[in-house]
């Protein structure tokens, strides 16, 4: 009778042990999350990119600063190009919903695009589509959690296009890690752009319609007649990636990382006929603003020591150790949320990124020793103590 015991009570240990490791990390795996919201500070070039995940009752927050009269588009990637992962974006001032997306981006993706009419902390937010609410009501990440990146650009006065720059090696260059400008694509037009990218890293690119005449995102997010095609490139005529109708409308997003680690990356704007970026197309005059940030791994933003490959506690300590220093430049891993600085809050975010619960150095073995040996045995030696107080009878 005592092996079926053993059996019991190693089972009883395996489950509380699992217990107690979930219960410790929030989800297996994974640290918890940092404290919402998380802040977004665009970098030189106006843009900043964040890494999040969706789960079941999960809303992400993140917040921007905003003057009177500021732009800001934000858009949604995923790396199944919202195949599966379905979205809501929504923009929030003292509480109060300003502006909010569902099905405008890549896929099922979000994106919007918005014109401050006040000062002060906005706050974007990232649901499942379901939860008009924004209270969590939602199944997205239910197998597993949803990966995707959010590109947030900020302008209050937008860079311009110079033309010509319709060919190869006539690119607008755009500040190393992306930026945002303005761009008006006329008939048998091509505009192009470049800047630099960090080894490893991708690139997400948007376009936003514009009103012409006032300059402000169009309501809906525009692409209702245009017709565009993007483009990205290195080093050939021919694109490595390129979108049609990734939305609104029939304008265009991507994100894709080339092979090869090139320094620099080219962008191409045209007209969705023109799959051979010649400006053979009747587009137009079509006002824009082009949205393109690099998009860093994410073993590349956190994995700051070794062992190489695997984010742990020790890459949490050493970016919590240069807390209040400048970043070394735009692929700085310590810098998790690319505002130039290493703070608090890049510690925070590359919590997220931990390859182990707790960002321990190694999964948790749960054996016979340790805190969860003896959190499991507890209630064993409980019932154990009873039984044997229950056979002394009453004290006397």
């Amino acid at each position: 009778m005592r092996k079926p015991r053993r059996l019991a009570r190693a089972a009883a240990l395996g489950a509380a042990c699992a217990g107690f490791v979930a219960l410790a990390s929030g989800t297996p795996g994974r640290a918890a999350e940092p404290a919402e919201p998380v802040a977004v500070v665009p970098g030189p070039g106006g843009v900043a990119v964040r890494a999040g995940a969706l789960e079941p009752l999960d809303v992400d927050a993140y917040a921007v600063d905003l003057d009177a009269g500021d732009l800001l588009f934000a858009a949604l990637f995923d790396p199944e190009d919202g195949a599966f992962l379905d979205t809501r974006l929504g923009l929030f001032a003292g509480g109060a919903l300003l502006i909010e997306d569902d099905d405008g981006g890549d896929g099922l993706l979000s994106r919007l695009a918005f014109q401050a009419s006040a000062s002060g902390t906005h706050e974007l937010r990232v649901t499942g589509f379901r939860d008009a609410g924004y209270t969590g009501a939602h199944a997205e990440g239910a197998g597993a959690p949803a990966p995707y990146t959010l590109v947030v650009g900020v302008a209050g006065a937008l860079a311009q296009e110079s033309e010509p720059n319709d060919a190869l090696g006539q690119e607008d260059a755009l500040p190393a890690g992306g930026g945002l400008v303005r761009g008006t694509l006329a008939a048998l037009d091509v505009d192009r752009f470049a800047f630099d990218l960090a080894p490893g890293a991708g690139v997400a690119a948007s376009l936003f319609q514009l009103d012409a005449a006032t300059g402000a995102p169009l309501p809906g997010g525009g692409g209702a007649f245009d017709d565009t095609r993007l483009g990205l490139f290195f080093d050939a005529p021919a694109p490595f990636a390129q979108d049609d109708d990734g939305g609104p409308g029939f304008l265009s997003n991507l994100m894709r990382t080339p092979g090869g680690d090139p320094d620099a990356v080219q962008i191409g704007v045209t007209g969705f006929r023109d799959a051979a970026f010649t400006g053979a197309h009747p587009e137009g005059p079509l006002a824009y603003v082009l949205v393109a940030a690099a998009t860093a791994p994410a073993a590349q933003r956190c994995d700051v020591v070794a062992p190489i490959g695997q984010i742990d506690r020790r890459d949490i300590d050493a970016i919590f150790a240069a807390r209040g220093s400048p970043a070394s430049g735009p692929d700085d891993p310590r810098d998790a949320d690319g505002d130039g600085q290493i703070t608090v809050l890049d510690g925070s975010q590359c919590r997220l990124e931990c390859d182990f619960a707790r960002c321990a150095t190694a999964p948790s073995s749960c054996g016979l020793l340790g805190v969860e040996a003896l959190l499991a045995l507890l209630p064993l030696a409980l019932a154990r103590r009873a039984r044997r107080r229950a056979a002394a009878g009453p004290e006397v």
